[in-house]
């Protein structure tokens, strides 16, 4: 845990309740939101150490052989903890350590927004035992009795609990809190059937959150920001709590917030520019870091864009002061590589009349991620979360070698008693792999407590599909992991995991046109297993000013009624010029942005697209009509986020673009606008780009897999390009370069058994060709009659996939019919049946060594010996 902590930080004290302003002088505040803060991956034999984000992200196929350990460390209701498994990587194959005991899971199902508990309130907990393979929590364990104790943050025991663990792997116990002081508690399990342990923690007391903020404040200029408390589920009214501020010099002021219907607003005036926090006094409260500056430099997109390595990138932005862009501003703009913590490019632009600016750069030559860091004068210009991610293209798609193994769910929120259909997809170099036993893990939160394990096959389509009915105790508003492995014979073990969240409430919060100054918020809350209205359901809103400062300038709070609706109207403040957005709190949800609103006076018609549908590859522009009563510049990057190309668009000019080369034809791309007028005011925009079409020969096959004399369809599925039809269609069945067909649709029958290659050409109406060519192969329904060893008895199909495994037709499968291919592998008996023997896969006009040996290995798979 050293190491990890050691390049992380070190965990900060609690500062004590306090009813009254004032300096706080303790130790930073903590917050309570439990998470993963990162994984250490540490080899026993060479004492390498690697960190990730999570255990997802170990890319366990790329790690050199040995047995490692694997410590997650854990901040959970402020504490630092860790839980270390083990794993091995055998001969490039990632393999399970043994295990002999269980190990045990504890989760903590409070039923609130943020996992609190009010005093006196009852919490349920969830203990759970499992068995691990391949590193990874797998198969429940019944009858593991299991002791549960509540502690104080001093490890003084208030209560204990013994269960014994069910057929699904878990036990649900119960706890009183009366009696229970206000602070952080930790909730651990034991066994004496394992030395395992485990432990979460639970806050008693208030649930505070500041609301987050996507810009900075403006320094010296009062701000309001709006701050939400709720205990035991239920908003707070005429209660105060305590706020602590702490300034960019580390000085640290107490204040008094009194909250209604849950709602605070918090004024603040910030004297200092750079970071300020803002959190919660003993309440663990949900805080939040928010810059002062007085210069804001804004992008087409929040967030992180994606480029490739070796690619020359241009990216823009614009600068405001109060509001207004600054023009000729002279600015150093520094590139920072965020793995070396170097420098990596340093550029001086100057703004334009709009504050706008560009900078172009070559990217670097190997994956690595960027900040972007600006200064004017030497003072930093504020810019919200701007990242550019470099990625190798090359190595960055289709996953890890040719194996594709995806997991996914038909919604990503289920209800309560509810049925969940789970999809399995496997895939070896595109095709389907058929005939895999699938195993399917469920547990609450990611190697969480565990509480179903079943197996699927996989079928002719490389699909199976398990239908999960989350059970009617399941807890609440947390969510679920699926974990999924598959043994294949040559690469190993494959895991893949995905999640869905628990959610017995469907509530649909919907930010409607503003009118008159007001912007309504509406509430509809169905349970999701009935479809029957739900009443009593709170939502609380925030309404934000969002792309220019950090403000709170309206909140409101609406319970649902018998009909399971609600309103709540936001007062939109006339000052307000840009976009703002809202953020609610739900029972499942803490400040999720639902929507928000382009609060401007600026008019801008769609722009026009010069060609409308231009093709990959090809150079496109686009311009646009300004309607707005002030003069209007643009920066538009395309596409919007994965290797996009800025640049700036006046009202009377026009930008040049160039559709990407792997862009879909058919499909559509993205170019993102921020329009800004002299007068600041600003109007995000994103409008597609329509790719065309262009020619490209394609063709079906009914059925698949066809077999010996069977009528096989072979049908054209070619587009064309806008300005030209498909005139011909030429079919070679034979490989010989003559056309034995034409038409867009053709049938023909094999009469041997083998692989063809069948090639399409298509020529359009301007004498323009594509090919396309696949590969068909037909195989016996039945096996054929092959005496290989000539003694009057023939080879047979033990498996029914039409290949004859028993070579010596003694009706068995194991190495005596090896060593009978081997032995007659080059007699016309067996090669004038090669499809019959196609073992391998790969060749079934031939027989060759690769078949005997993949006989080898399948009968070795199934013991030895199969009838």
């Amino acid at each position: 845990m050293a190491g990890f902590l050691g390049a992380t930080g070190t965990a900060t004290g609690v500062v004590e309740w306090s009813e009254t302003g004032g300096t706080i002088d303790s130790a930073a505040t903590e917050t309570t939101d439990d998470y993963v803060l990162g994984v250490e991956v540490i080899n026993r034999e060479t004492g390498t150490r690697s960190y990730y984000a999570s255990r997802e992200a170990i890319p366990r196929a790329t790690l050199e052989p040995g047995t490692y350990d694997v410590v997650e460390i854990l901040r959970d209701g402020g504490r630092l903890t860790e839980r270390t498994t083990q794993f091995t990587v055998e001969g490039g194959t990632f393999e399970a350590t043994a295990t002999d005991e269980p190990s045990l899971r504890v989760l903590t199902d409070t039923a609130t927004t943020a996992g609190h508990v009010a005093p006196g309130d009852t919490m349920t907990v969830w203990a759970g035992a499992v068995e691990q393979e391949y590193g990874m929590d797998r198969r429940p364990v019944e009858n593991v009795e299991i002791r549960v104790a509540l502690e104080d943050a001093k490890g003084n025991e208030l209560e204990t609990a013994t269960g014994t663990t069910v057929g699904d792997g878990n036990v649900r116990l119960e706890f009183g809190l009366d009696g229970v002081s206000v602070g952080m508690h930790v909730v651990r399990v034991e066994s004496d059937a394992t030395s395992s342990t485990d432990t979460a923690y639970v806050f008693v007391g208030p649930y505070t959150s500041v609301v987050p903020h996507r810009t900075s404040m403006t320094t010296g200029v009062e701000t309001t920001l709006g701050i939400y408390s709720e205990l035991g589920g239920v908003p707070e009214s005429n209660t105060d709590r305590t706020i602590v501020v702490e300034d960019p010099a580390g000085e640290r002021l107490g204040r008094t917030q009194t909250f209604d219907d849950g709602i605070g607003m918090l004024s603040i005036t910030p004297g200092l520019a750079g970071t300020y926090g803002i959190s919660g006094a003993k309440s663990p409260v949900s805080g939040v870091r928010i810059e002062s500056s007085e210069l804001k430099a804004l992008t087409p997109f929040f967030g992180r864009t994606e480029h490739d390595i070796d690619e020359p990138v241009t990216w823009a932005a614009h600068v405001v002061r109060d509001g207004v862009p600054v023009s000729n501003l002279d600015l150093v703009v520094t590139l920072r590589d965020l793995s070396t913590d170097e420098d990596a490019v340093v550029l001086s632009p100057t703004t334009n009349e709009f504050g706008q600016f560009t900078i172009t750069f070559d990217a670097p030559s190997e994956e690595t991620n960027y900040g972007i860091e600006i200064e004017a004068d030497g003072a930093p210009v504020f810019l919200a979360d701007s990242e550019l991610v470099f990625v190798d293209s090359s190595t960055s798609s289709g996953g890890s070698g040719p194996i594709s193994f995806d997991i996914s769910v038909k919604d990503y929120t289920t209800g309560i008693g509810t049925d969940a259909p789970v999809t399995v997809q496997l895939l070896r170099d595109d095709e389907p792999i058929s005939n895999e036993t699938v195993t399917l893990s469920y547990s609450y939160r990611y190697d969480g407590v565990p509480f179903e394990y079943t197996t699927v096959k996989t079928d002719e389509t490389g699909t199976a599909t398990h239908t999960l009915t989350v059970p009617e105790t399941a807890p609440d508003g947390e969510w679920i992991s699926v974990v999924g492995s598959v043994e294949l014979e040559d690469e190993g073990v494959q895991i893949r995991t995905h999640s869905l969240s628990i959610e017995r409430y469907d509530i649909e919060t919907d930010a409607g046109a503003i009118s008159g100054g007001t912007g309504p918020v509406d509430v509809v809350a169905t349970d999701r297993a009935t479809g029957d209205p739900k009443s009593g359901i709170d939502v609380t809103a925030f309404g934000n000013r969002w792309n220019v400062d950090a403000e709170t300038f309206d909140a409101g709070r609406t319970t649902t009624d018998a009909n399971g609706e609600g309103r709540i109207e936001l007062d939109i403040p006339d000052d307000a010029t840009n976009t703002v957005e809202v953020r609610a709190v739900t029972p499942y949800g803490k400040m999720r942005t639902i929507g928000g609103w382009p609060v401007t006076s600026l008019t801008v018609d769609e722009p026009t697209l010069t060609p409308a549908t231009p093709a990959p590859g090809e150079t496109f522009t686009i311009s646009y009509t300004n309607a707005s009563e002030t003069d209007v510049s643009a920066i538009a990057m395309c596409p919007a986020r994965r290797n996009g190309t800025a640049t700036i668009v006046p009202q009377d000019g026009s930008g040049e673009f160039s559709v990407p080369g792997d862009a879909e034809p058919g499909g559509w791309i993205y170019v993102g606008l921020v329009f800004v007028g002299a007068n600041g005011e600003t109007l995000l925009a994103q409008y597609p780009v329509d790719v065309a079409e262009v020619l490209t020969a394609d063709f079906t096959v009914t059925p698949q897999e066809p077999g010996v004399g069977e009528t096989v369809t072979l049908t054209d599925a070619s587009t064309s390009s806008p300005d030209a039809a498909i005139a011909t269609y030429e079919w070679e069945l034979t490989g010989d370069g003559v056309t034995d067909e034409t038409g867009p649709e053709i049938t023909h029958e094999f009469a041997e058994a083998g692989e063809y290659e069948i090639t399409l050409i298509v020529t359009d109406e301007n004498g323009e060709s594509d090919t396309v060519t696949k590969p068909i192969v037909v195989s016996y329904d039945d096996p054929p009659s092959v005496d290989v060893t000539g003694d009057g008895t023939p080879a047979t199909d033990t498996t029914g996939d039409g290949l004859l495994d028993d070579v010596n037709g003694d009706g068995r499968a194991n190495i005596v019919d090896v060593q009978a291919l081997f032995q007659h592998c080059e007699t016309a008996a067996v090669q004038d049946h090669a499809a019959a023997f196609n073992f391998s896969g790969t060749d079934p006009n031939e027989v060759t060594i690769a078949d005997v040996q993949a006989l080898y290995e399948r009968v070795r798979r199934y013991g030895g010996d199969r009838s």
